[in-house]
């Protein structure tokens, strides 16, 4: 079995608040106990072609809050997990799976998890999907003068896919000097960026970018007067 569990941003995490918010329960005078631990159950699958068909070696599993952060890794083909000697409480549980270049490019929706002490808590099945990819545009004028002396106060950046089809779009702040566009599926796309002035597109100008599942991407776009 493959674990690499991160010890020391899990159970050694604020060691101050797992004293004062769970670690140790106050008995009798100054005698302390030890809070029992519970474990935490599930299993996943890569939709729709399986771990080695889409490419993903290894799942994290995480369970977070304001105090605890419990991560361990294991191979993708395993199918399921436990993590155990985690601390009673709420939990926010991520399942997210790695490239062979440790990239994230799949991920199962967050679920929330309630750990009770001395018990399993079973999560049951999740399913990881392709995680979507993101662009940061930035933009510049190609007369070299800034958005003011341009006239400009915002930026409407719009994405196309290969086939022409709109897949996104989004309103900048021009002086901001960049904006991300997020939620994009794997894929090739023109990124569109136009600027207005008296209500009429002013300035505008295109770039290509192509991103895999995942990415976060960066593509600039030199807008010039119509």
């Amino acid at each position: 079995m493959y674990i690499d569990k991160v010890v020391g941003s899990s159970k050694l995490m604020m060691v101050g608040a797992v004293v004062a918010l769970g670690g140790l329960v106050v008995a009798c005078g100054d005698e302390v106990e030890p809070m029992e631990q519970g474990n935490v159950s599930l299993s996943w699958e890569v939709s729709p072609k399986g771990c080695e068909d889409s490419g993903v070696k290894e799942v994290e599993v995480t369970l977070e809050n304001s105090y605890y952060d419990y991560r361990e890794r294991f191979l993708c083909g395993k199918g399921q997990a436990e993590l155990g000697g985690v601390y009673p409480g709420n939990y926010r549980l991520n399942v997210s799976g790695f490239d062979k270049s440790a990239q994230v490019t799949f991920a199962a929706a967050q679920k929330s998890v309630t750990v009770r002490g001395a018990k399993i808590e079973t999560v049951g099945h999740v399913r990881l999907t392709a995680k979507p990819a993101s662009v940061e545009v930035a933009w510049l004028f190609d007369n070299g003068r800034v958005c003011g002396a341009n006239e400009v106060d915002q930026i409407d950046l719009i994405v196309y896919d290969d086939k022409g089809y709109e897949v996104a779009s989004s309103t900048f702040t021009c002086n901001d000097g960049s904006g991300v566009v997020k939620g994009l599926p794997a894929g090739k796309y023109l990124v569109a960026a136009s600027a207005q002035v008296s209500g009429k597109t002013a300035f505008e100008g295109q770039s290509e970018v192509e991103l895999d599942r995942g990415e976060a991407g960066q593509v600039d776009v030199k807008i010039k007067r119509k």
